[in-house]
This record gives structure tokens, sequence and C-alpha cells, in this order.
């Protein structure tokens, strides 16, 4: 999909690699598969999968995280901000799907071949999200109208 094609009145899904820090994106370990659903109505992030919780009791209700990144399969940076808990989890195909409400999210187009120093490692990810989020970019949101005759 085009980033001109994306439309806040219809539906569109991204597939991608999300994860529960920057650095760790590139790490097939630590970032899990997902889908990005967006409808005119709610925004859910379904992940393959559940992130690690530190304590190691999660009582099946999955981490809480307040922002997610993710790295597009057309190779856009998404930074998503979350509802934090997640809305529910399931192991119907024989591994746990975690389901997250988003309240916004950002794509970025990135030219990774004008970024100096850019190399795909854990360290040059962690740099661009640091960058991408100290920056300021305009807001859109997302309203349904009426329009009275």
């Amino acid at each position: 999909m085009e980033f001109k094609d994306y439309t806040w009145d219809k539906e569109f899904e991204i597939k991608g690699y999300f994860s529960e820090i920057p650095e760790d994106i590139v790490n097939e370990h630590d970032s899990l598969s997902g889908i990005l659903h967006y409808s005119p109505n709610e925004i859910v992030l379904e992940l393959f999968g559940a992130f690690e919780v530190e304590s190691g009791i999660s009582f099946g209700f999955g981490k809480y995280l307040e922002k997610i990144y993710g790295y597009s399969s057309d190779g856009k940076i998404i930074i998503l901000n979350t509802y934090g808990e997640p809305t529910g989890t399931s192991s119907f195909p024989g591994f746990p799907i975690t389901k997250y409400h988003v309240k916004n999210f950002k794509i970025y187009n990135v030219y990774y071949s004008e970024i100096e120093n850019f190399n795909y490692s854990s360290e040059s990810f962690k740099n661009l999200f640091d960058k991408l989020e100290s920056e300021k970019s305009v807001e859109y949101k997302l309203v349904k109208s009426k329009m009275l005759v």
C-alpha cells in the first residue's frame, strides 16, 4: 500500500513487526509479527504472540504497554500509542494472539539510504525512533461528522 493510499474514511491493514522498545524491532526473539487494523470506528493492533512480563506473572492478560514500535513489511516506521492494557488474548491456533486498542499512531516513510551511518542495527533503529519521537509533527484527529440539511 502506498503512503498516499491511506485514507481515514476507509479500512486498511498494515503488516509488520512490533516491539515494546525501539532497539528490539530488528531482533526476531524480541519483536512480534502482527497486523495493525484500521477502521474509522477503531484501531486495533493484533500481535501473534505476547510480550514477556518481567514478574513472570501475567494472569493471561498480557503486558501493559502505552507505546509500541513497529516496522512495516514495506519498510515504514510506525509508533503506536495504546490504551495500555491488552483488550484480549486468545490461544486458538496454538500460540497467543494479543490485541491492543490504539489511541493514535504515526507512520513514517523513511529513506534509509539517506540516513548517515544507518546500518539496520539495533542502535541505528533506536536512534531513528528517538529522532522521530523528538520531532514535532502535525496531528490528524479522526472525527466523524454529520451533514445537516
